[in-house]
């Protein structure tokens, strides 16, 4: 179950990465607080957690490196299809650094959250 909620997290960005630009709606305000970068920041923080939360009974670094490269791979593939296969929307390279930061910020919420590595979770001293 805990894989569900991650797959169908990672394909609700994958619809709003396919989105045309017409329609989301456009604030000039927004543009100036760059909302769209949190926005990503966000999807991919939630991302990782929900990653890390469904790879948490095997909890080795190899694992959770393999998340991150993924997750990078993913974001990047994504910003790639939007440039050539999504309709009116184009590749920004910020988006793509937007989504590591927040799956970088993931990695460290995921360490210092108690409720969501258990006992078995952590590494033994």
């Amino acid at each position: 179950m805990r894989y569900a909620f991650a797959i169908s997290w990672l394909g609700f960005i994958a619809i709003l990465h396919a989105l045309p630009a017409d329609d989301i709606p456009n604030y000039t305000f927004l543009d100036w607080l760059h909302a769209d970068k949190w926005f990503h920041a966000f999807m991919f923080l939630v991302a990782r957690l929900l990653c890390a939360y469904a790879n948490q009974k095997q909890y080795n670094r190899p694992a959770f490196r393999f998340i991150i490269i993924g997750l990078a791979i993913y974001g990047l593939t994504l910003e790639f299809f939007q440039e050539y296969f999504f309709d009116n929307r184009s590749m920004e390279v910020l988006d793509w650094l937007a989504d590591m930061c927040g799956t970088l910020i993931g990695v460290i919420l995921f360490r210092k959250i108690p409720f969501l590595t258990s006992s078995t979770s952590t590494k033994k001293v």
